[in-house]
């Protein structure tokens, strides 16, 4: 869950298997309870980007682990004020 006032958007960054450089990325916007959802991450370790739209906080990025076929809650997100 991201707080509201941040007006945040969520991106993971996924290595490309057919070119290192590339990454494959996806995005979700959370909803008007702050939470997100983003579905067909493939097995690994991920990078989690929060990105405000409200300038008064910072990014925050997050490395995680995914698994196949599993759900991971992050619980609540905390972005730090600029």
């Amino acid at each position: 869950m991201l707080p509201k006032a941040a007006n945040a958007r969520v991106v993971i960054a996924i290595p490309n298997p057919a070119n290192a450089e590339d990454t494959i990325r996806r995005t979700a916007t959370p909803d008007a309870n702050g939470y997100y959802k983003l579905t067909d991450i493939p097995s690994g370790f991920h990078r989690l980007i929060f990105l405000p739209g409200n300038k008064a906080y910072k990014s925050k990025p997050q490395r995680v682990a995914v698994e196949a076929g599993q759900t991971l809650n992050l619980g609540t997100v905390t972005l730090e004020s600029r």
